[in-house]
């Protein structure tokens, strides 16, 4: 099992080398936070920053994801997606 993660929201990613910049970095999270907030509505979705702002988000460290990713029947495994 994996549990996902992107690195396409990694602070620091985006701030070795690039045009980075706070405002711009909070724009693309809050960006992606409503992307998967609204495909939440029908799969299970995971963002790596933390946000609370939004009904039914949850703050979790990864070991708590994992072991409920582990214990779910409907979590694809690696053989599911092969």
């Amino acid at each position: 099992m994996v549990v996902p993660y992107a690195l396409r929201n990694n602070d620091i990613l985006l701030s070795e080398g690039r045009n980075y910049s706070p405002s711009l970095f909070l724009e693309q999270i809050n960006f992606e936070l409503d992307q998967l907030y609204a495909e939440g509505a029908t799969r299970r979705v995971m963002m790596s920053v933390s946000a609370r702002s939004h009904s039914g988000v949850a703050l979790t460290r990864k070991d708590v994801i994992a072991r409920y990713a582990l214990s779910s029947p409907i979590t694809l495994r690696e053989t599911d997606t092969i």
